[in-house]
């Protein structure tokens, strides 16, 4: 987890996470997503490979999990 913590930036800086969310669910600030995406894309698409494995289930999944989070993003405390 330490890695984890390490690459999020502290509530207050323009481009942490909270903030691009936060413009996001404001304005549907489509950069603003892209960047959480561009930010941690990688590490979602990691997880899905290790829970289904190399195939397309797990490029669904990764895709699936961003469009629940541009959905549902209001309702996240931020």
């Amino acid at each position: 987890l330490g890695g984890l913590f390490g690459r999020l930036r502290p509530a207050g800086d323009p481009d942490s996470d909270a903030d691009l969310l936060g413009r996001f669910v404001a304005t549907r600030d489509a950069g603003a997503f892209a960047d959480i995406v561009r930010r941690h894309g990688a590490m979602v698409l990691a997880v899905c490979r290790r829970v289904l494995g190399d195939t397309p289930d797990a490029e669904d999944a990764h895709q699936v999990a961003f469009m629940a989070l541009a959905r549902d993003a209001g309702k996240i405390a931020t």
